[in-house]
């Protein structure tokens, strides 16, 4: 993908090099959704997304803009939300890894303390959410949305994203995408990745919480899925992921740590759950 990097009175970062927004959107994201035709589909604390037609290549096409506001002091120092998107949708692309073509990336000026941040990315067409896909485009009885296929294949793509050293640290049905041209091949695509990590070397234990959590919260999200569906997700991701007997018992333990009959709940402090439960005398 070749960037060009923008530089405005307002806002400054990289805007892929055959895409031409108009000024209102470099200017003035905030006000995206009050465009012709734009169509807004999420306006909560913290971020809006609304669909536009833009120019790309000369051809309008349909994309996403994301609005991110931030006024949290912690995070100041963090980069904003639209770089660490865009590095890492770059790096999926690079591995080979269905993501969203982020076609700009952009920080507000002059804000240290609280800053907005904007991305703008191609839509993908013909793509639903993991959960309601069973219905909308295989047809698959709407009985079981995440069916035994969806969970092979999810399980094949997931292997591939942790053994390329990616973490998602927010795997939620809503976060996955997914399309194909038939029943035997979806194709996915991992999106909203703000608190992505790639870490190809990553130390074995903290590589193992990292692959947990992310099984952990997308366990959570699957609302259609019974314990015979995740354990063919968990048996063909561990045939893929041929992690050693000590890493799969490892990875399995703390993945019950958060089962019903656990002794955690999943949830914004589920890393530093663990790493308590480590410190305490719990050993995986």
């Amino acid at each position: 993908m070749i960037l060009r990097q923008y530089s405005g009175s307002r806002y400054y970062g990289w805007v892929h090099a055959d895409f031409a927004p108009p000024s209102e959107v470099l200017e003035f994201p905030e006000k995206v959704s009050q465009m012709p035709g734009a169509e807004c589909v999420l306006d909560c604390e913290g971020r809006e997304i609304s669909r536009i037609s833009l120019l790309l290549d000369g051809q309008l096409t349909p994309c996403f803009v994301y609005f991110f506001k931030n006024n949290s002091w912690n995070r100041a120092f963090r980069r904003s939300y639209a770089f660490r998107t865009r590095q890492a949708a770059n790096k999926l692309t690079q591995s080979q890894i269905g993501t969203l073509q982020i076609l700009a990336a952009l920080k507000k000026r002059g804000e240290l303390l609280n800053w907005h941040s904007t991305i703008i990315a191609k839509e993908i067409s013909g793509v639903q959410e993991l959960e309601a896909a069973g219905t909308h485009i295989f047809h698959i009885h709407p009985i079981s949305l995440f069916s035994e296929t969806l969970a092979l294949a999810l399980a094949g793509e997931l292997c591939k994203f942790h053994q390329n050293g990616f973490y998602h640290g927010d795997l939620k049905t809503r976060h996955i995408l997914v399309s194909a041209d038939g029943i035997p091949n979806p194709k996915f695509y991992f999106v909203d990745l703000e608190k992505c990590l790639h870490i190809p070397n990553c130390p074995p234990l903290i590589r193992d919480l990292l692959s947990a959590r992310d099984l952990i919260q997308l366990f959570a999200s699957l609302s259609s899925a019974g314990a015979e569906l995740k354990k063919i997700f968990l048996d063909r991701y561990f045939e893929l992921l041929q992690p050693g007997e000590r890493r799969e018992r490892r990875i399995r333990r703390f993945l019950s740590w958060y089962e019903p009959q656990g002794s955690l709940s999943q949830g914004k402090t589920l890393l530093s759950s663990l790493w308590q439960r480590l410190n305490t005398g719990l050993r995986p």
